[in-house]
């Protein structure tokens, strides 16, 4: 079984107080470029006015490519979750462990076979031929870090009953909760109540209450989950199970992993013999409480449902965000995730991929994780609250410094082009959050709103047609999305009556106001405050808030 070359140094990490001018200067770059695709608009409307449109359908013609783009990687995606769904991936686990023996008969069954079933064989047979490297599905535990602040018990008892009714076997899973002390003692009466309930459900049941005020530390989730991962591997220690056989997966407290989860993702861990440079990605789901959230939220829940859900088709592409797996024993070799970020989920890419010199992959399962949408409760504290989550997810800006600094860096020890192709997609994605929403809505306006000499200029005079057209062509992409949310609703709850479909259909009509509103004008303020030096180093936990159905 592969592990850590014990030669490898801890990753570098973000630095505390005053940064080098290289550090800084990649620090501001992202608010730089943003800033700079409007102001550019802007100048060259004034004085250009004619390269200002062939600017904006540069950007239309990127967005409408992009656009297409993601909606067949939607649809191929979707396909996928249903397939993985189908698989009976507890059956398929343990088929790995007497390889040649499942191989044979599965190839005297014969018949039409899927990519997945393909697969599996495949995997089978490679087992099968040098069996000494994959270790045995029976010898692999799985520990379960819940990271909570001062959620009730009613939001964490289901994420932990979803584990255990998720078919993996229990005597092999160690839940842990990891409360913040500064949650106050009403998170540790619920921690010990999860305790008591669930303790003799599976292997064992820890609760970690992570100090408050420890030096070097952002106040945020990284510095908790790292705090509970020492606890977890200690105790790992004791039992003396190897590291290299544990798989741990952090959780938030709302989250609700599906049938097969673990299963899959052990699947996955035991097929790779390069499974200690591997994170393993779920798709996020945010549909826990689709039916009782309020319509903004929906919208920006349904896009990052879908981003995230297009981000399987892209498996060069996929980083770690929000809920993910990986080995125990690479966690150890790293020291566990980041304790000066609050963006702990997407930084841990970048830890890992510095750390494994370049050599490190989040690799896509293709089954999901189910995940609260935004809602407090008001429809005000819903907004405000989404305003904080966006802006805190959006501060993974903050990682182009990471990656930028580490490039240059006399230590860097990952392939120089392979890290700037990295950087040069990462500098993308923060530009395209901040201005891409702006540009399209308002930019083909601009050069005739500032510049009244152009009026017989006709790329200019035909500019806001082309992008109402495109703007119109992306109606089309609209309603595919909106039958997709549809198919993947929950079962509507009984104190939902079935009108509530006109309002999964009309919340659609905000998504411009979604888009400028939220994801442009937080990661402009993100990126804002990254290049002033105003930098965010608490983790504004998002609230969580069930409505309560009615009692007959």
């Amino acid at each position: 079984m592969s592990s850590p070359d014990p030669s490898l140094v801890g990753p570098p990490e973000i630095p505390i107080g005053k940064r080098k001018l290289l550090y800084r200067l990649f620090e501001i770059l992202p608010a730089t470029m943003s800033y700079g695709a409007i102001i550019l608009l802007v100048v060259l409307s004034i004085f250009q006015p004619t390269w200002a449109a062939f600017f904006m359908l540069l950007i239309t013609s990127i967005v409408f490519i992009r656009v297409i783009r993601m909606g067949s990687h939607l649809f191929l995606a979707y396909r996928n979750l249903q397939a993985n769904r189908r698989i009976d991936w507890h059956k398929w686990l343990h088929e790995l462990d007497d390889a040649e023996k499942s191989l044979e008969k599965r190839r005297a069954n014969g018949g039409q076979k899927s990519a997945l079933v393909k697969q599996h064989e495949e995997n089978l047979r490679l087992i099968a031929a040098e069996r000494e490297h994959y270790p045995l599905a029976s010898a692999v535990y799985h520990g379960v870090i819940i990271a909570a602040f001062d959620e009730e018990y009613d939001i964490i008892a289901p994420t932990v009953e979803s584990i255990i009714s998720s078919g993996v076997d229990c005597s092999k899973v160690v839940i842990t909760l990891a409360y913040e002390e500064r949650g106050g003692k009403a998170i540790a009466e619920t921690a010990a109540k999860l305790q008591k309930k669930y303790g003799n459900k599976v292997r064992d049941f820890l609760t970690v209450m992570h100090p408050k005020d420890l030096p070097d530390e952002v106040v945020g989730k990284g510095p908790n989950i790292s705090y509970a991962g020492v606890k977890v591997a200690e105790y790992f220690d004791k039992a003396k199970v190897p590291a290299d056989r544990v798989i741990i997966t952090t959780l938030d407290s709302d989250n609700r992993p599906s049938k097969d989860y673990f299963d899959r993702v052990a699947y996955e861990f035991i097929s790779r013999e390069d499974r200690d440079r591997c994170s393993f990605q779920p798709v996020s789901l945010f549909l826990n409480n689709v039916w009782d959230a309020p319509a903004p939220m929906r919208v920006v829940a349904a896009g990052n449902t879908f981003w995230s859900l297009a981000s399987q088709m892209r498996p060069h592409l996929t980083r770690n965000f929000a809920s993910h797996s990986q080995p125990l024993s690479a966690l150890k070799a790293m020291n566990f995730w980041t304790k000066r970020s609050i963006v702990e989920d997407g930084h841990q890419y970048w830890r890992s991929y510095f750390f494994f010199n370049g050599d490190y992959r989040a690799v896509p399962v293709g089954i999901s994780i189910g995940q609260d949408i935004v809602q407090g409760p008001t429809l005000r504290a819903s907004l405000k609250a989404q305003w904080k989550q966006l802006r805190r997810w959006f501060y993974g800006a903050s990682d182009v410094a990471y990656v930028g600094a580490n490039l240059f860096s006399r230590n860097r020890k990952a392939p120089f082009f392979k890290t700037f192709w990295n950087l040069g997609v990462l500098l993308g994605e923060t530009r395209t959050l901040a201005t891409y929403p702006l540009l399209i809505a308002f930019g083909g306006f601009v050069p005739l709103f500032l510049n009244q000499t152009v009026r017989l200029d006709p790329v200019v005079q035909q500019l806001p047609i082309i992008i109402s057209t495109v703007q119109q062509l992306a109606l089309v992409g609209i309603i595919i999305l909106i039958v997709m949310s549809l198919r993947m609703l929950p079962s509507r709850p009984r104190h939902r009556t079935k009108w509530k479909f006109v309002g999964f259909v009309a919340q659609w009509v905000l998504v411009p106001f979604v888009a400028i509103g939220y994801t442009s004008a937080t990661a402009f303020y993100s990126q804002t405050r990254l290049a002033l030096g105003f930098y965010m180093d608490k983790f504004d936990v998002t609230v969580k808030h069930r409505t309560k159905a009615p009692k007959k």
